[in-house]
């Protein structure tokens, strides 16, 4: 069986064209057009001040359609720190500006007031919860306990424990 998977040379498209098409999650790879654009150590004044003018206006424009409602809030995060990341991918391997570098590291700050381990701890927390969910539900449905520790990733002991506080049969 064959599949056919579309390409899209996003350093082909504007970013107007991705807006008009409501193709939202694009939005931060309309700055890959410049890693087809420019040369490291080959970087003109005129070529720092497009890409900087580029990266304002894909962040502005974010900003616009997040405040008009046509990206969630849900997804107005993460949508710019993709555009953070890939702004920060170009001009450290290719402009290495330090005032865009200084800029970028303002937005993503203020996107992520936490700090990254504050992030990876309730990140850490949601998969737990998601564990001992799934725990529960096969507790619920009678599995053995061996098969509740094999897919919950905890211990016997743990998986007991939640079984008695709810009342279950802990599978042995």
């Amino acid at each position: 069986m064959k599949f056919k998977v579309p390409v899209i040379n996003m350093w082909k498209y504007k970013l107007d064209d991705v807006i008009e098409r409501q193709r939202y999650l694009l939005i931060p790879y309309c700055l890959m057009k410049y890693r087809k654009l420019l040369n490291p150590g080959k970087i003109t004044d005129e070529q720092r001040a497009e890409f900087k003018k580029e990266m304002d206006g894909v962040m502005e424009k974010a900003h616009e359609l997040h405040k008009n409602g046509k990206i969630s809030s849900t997804f107005f995060p993460p949508l710019m720190k993709m555009i953070i990341l890939i702004s920060n991918h170009i001009n450290e391997k290719f402009i290495n500006d330090s005032e865009i570098r200084k800029e970028l590291t303002q937005m993503n700050s203020v996107l992520n007031p936490l700090g990254s381990e504050t992030i990876e701890m309730y990140l850490r927390q949601g998969e737990e919860r998601n564990r001992r969910e799934l725990a529960i539900d096969m507790l619920k449905d009678g599995k053995p306990l061996n098969e509740i520790v094999k897919y919950s990733r905890f211990n016997e002991e743990v998986i007991i424990e939640m079984a008695k506080e709810r009342g279950f049969k802990s599978g042995k």
